[in-house]
């Protein structure tokens, strides 16, 4: 029977000579806008999921490829370590730090000159403001502590103008905001300082945390975690150690015990990166070794469920990222509500990254590779990244900097509604285009990745009709989407029980959409 079954040689796209069709099947697939699924087994995915999603995004009811980048600022003198925004009422600044300086990144170009030199480009900041302005605070754990007031920099230590005093500020490598106080983190210690409310600078004030942590290590993270997603009395102080405890206060004023009072402390997880808090929306995530977790989960919880973490459909590949790239640089969860997804960035090497994303509606998980990113920056509506020497705008177009974008989505493994052998011979894929796109189709078989492809180029007239002048069902309107009329195109496939369908594009003027696709197959019997 296998032998009667051999693929026969096929041109792409062309439908082959006509067989049976009385033992010819038919099955449908949604596309999987379940995402991407690294945590289960791959013989009862759901088929609404995916083994791998590359470049493609998981939509509500189907999947796309993402959108492009453009180089923002280029040619800065060293790698780029961090993008800064400072947001005031009426300016809003983007600024990006080497280990050489501080650069003014705000307008699309050639990088200019350093607004002033430092000696490391990893800073910690925070936008704070008071009866006197908006200021954007910046430490980093060598340089003084640096304040830009919407005009002026001004370098802050003991002898300042305005001066902050009780510690030196070169020491400080962390600060937060939290109940209208600036909080710091001392360099490779247990010891937080404070100021006073609507202050950054004044009497710095110590708050020594080591008693509390059984696990040794040192605080390098602060942050803020409320049960009324806003700033009321249910806000609380989160510190986070590095060997994965953290510390959680609530109240306003740390100086009195009667406003200030310790909830507990949790073993949340060892953190990755030197920046493992991110804000989602009134929760606080931390990266660890164990995939990304919120804090609310050992809050209102005496039980810890893993599977309740945000990412548990990618925790095993999250666990091996972690675990292989754990001490690379350029770590960093963040959030683009403009786009619709959280991202984990993940530094594979010193100069290449990729980043797990997620749709913040579905859950649902992907991966973007090719922005090789060392840090990222929400500023006004954009998203924007550090790249090597260059800031890059993130999430424009339909190119990485003019070059094609590559994109692979291969589907669950599928019976396709009979348990015994089959051989795949067509499908028909429900696509949408919105440019010249090379698509190409295959069939993965019993988890192998089979390799050959069938390619079809879509070649999209450009759009020349004129309202009331030409034919209407004849002429080709300008920037609409294409749809793709489905038609059954041969398939390269082996003989199997399970199949996935691949799906890759690469294009450099369009996106893609897709939503399903129709399987014709033969039954072969069980053996």
């Amino acid at each position: 029977m296998r032998g009667s079954l051999r693929q026969q040689p096929f041109r792409a796209g062309v439908k082959p000579q006509p067989i049976n069709e009385a033992n010819g099947q038919t099955f449908t697939l949604p596309a999987p806008y379940g995402g991407w699924n690294a945590n289960g087994n791959l013989s009862n995915m759901p088929a609404t999921d995916a083994v791998q999603m590359d470049n493609f995004f998981p939509g509500i009811t189907d999947v796309m490829t993402r959108r492009g980048c453009d180089n923002w600022v280029t040619n800065f003198p060293a790698t780029v370590k961090r993008l800064m925004g400072y947001e005031g009422p009426l300016v809003r600044k983007l600024f990006a730090s080497t280990d050489a300086g501080v650069f003014d990144a705000t307008s699309a170009g050639t990088a200019g000159a350093a607004i002033f030199a430092c000696s490391n480009g990893r800073w910690s900041y925070v936008n704070f403001s008071n009866s006197g302005g908006n200021f954007l605070v910046m430490v980093n754990g060598q340089d003084d502590m640096r304040v830009f007031d919407g005009s002026t920099w001004k370098a802050i230590n003991a002898v300042s103008t305005p001066a902050l005093t009780g510690v030196a500020t070169s020491s400080l490598v962390y600060v937060n905001l939290f109940k209208k106080r600036l909080w710091f983190v001392e360099n490779n210690s247990m010891n937080l300082w404070y100021l006073d409310a609507d202050a950054f600078a004044g009497t710095a004030h110590q708050f020594p945390v080591g008693s509390l942590f059984t696990k040794g290590g040192k605080v390098v993270a602060t942050g803020n975690w409320t049960l009324d997603n806003g700033s009321g009395q249910d806000d609380y102080f989160v510190i986070l150690t590095s060997r994965g405890q953290a510390a959680v206060y609530q109240g306003t004023d740390p100086s009195s015990s009667t406003t200030w009072n310790l909830v507990g402390v949790y073993d949340v997880g060892i953190p990755v990166g030197d920046r493992p808090i991110a804000q989602y929306g009134g929760d606080l995530l931390i990266m660890t070794r164990n995939g990304l977790v919120a804090i609310s989960q050992f809050i209102q919880s005496s039980v810890i469920d893993r599977n309740s973490s945000i990412t548990v459909k990618i925790q095993g590949a999250l666990l091996d990222f972690a675990e292989a790239y754990q001490y690379n640089y350029g770590w960093q969860t963040a959030v683009f509500r403009n786009g619709n997804f959280l991202l984990i960035n993940v530094p594979y090497s010193v100069t290449q990254s990729f980043q797990c994303v997620m749709n913040l509606t579905t859950k649902a998980w992907c991966r973007f590779t090719n922005w090789n990113a060392s840090a990222w920056e929400v500023f006004g509506d954009n998203l924007y990244f550090a790249a090597g020497s260059n800031v890059v705008l993130a999430w424009t177009g339909a190119a990485d900097n003019g070059s094609p974008i590559s994109a692979t989505v291969v589907q669950a493994y599928n019976y396709l509604k009979y348990g015994g052998q089959k051989e795949v011979t067509l499908v028909r894929p429900h696509i949408l285009v919105t440019g010249p796109t090379t698509v190409s189709y295959g069939m993965d078989t019993d988890f192998k990745n089979f390799g050959g492809m069938s390619m079809i180029s879509y070649i999209i007239p450009n759009g020349t009709g004129i309202w009331d002048t030409s034919h209407w069902d004849a002429a080709v309107w300008a920037n609409n989407t294409y749809p793709i009329r489905p038609s059954w195109l041969t398939v390269p496939a082996e003989l199997g029980y399970l199949h996935a369908f691949r799906l890759q594009s690469i294009s450099s003027s369009a996106n893609v959409t897709w939503t399903a696709t129709n399987f014709l197959y033969r039954p072969a019997g069980v053996l």
